[in-house]
């Protein structure tokens, strides 16, 4: 993930310095979500989510 300097400094080497706040903001839930999801695919929960699906060749 690029630093909130970094994104900063892209920004204004970009000429768009008025939407770093923003991209920063975006990064940052970004990550948030990711980590998250890598909480949620760890060993051992492909079993737990598992449980109660159902297939398409079950539904058939």
């Amino acid at each position: 993930m690029p630093s909130q300097a970094e994104i900063t400094v892209w920004c204004r080497a970009c000429n768009a310095a008025d939407h770093a706040q923003d991209l920063i903001a975006a990064s940052r839930s970004a990550d948030s979500m990711y980590v998250e999801w890598r909480h949620r695919q760890r060993p051992g929960a492909h079993c737990a989510r598992s449980a109660g699906r159902v297939g398409i060749v079950d539904r058939v």
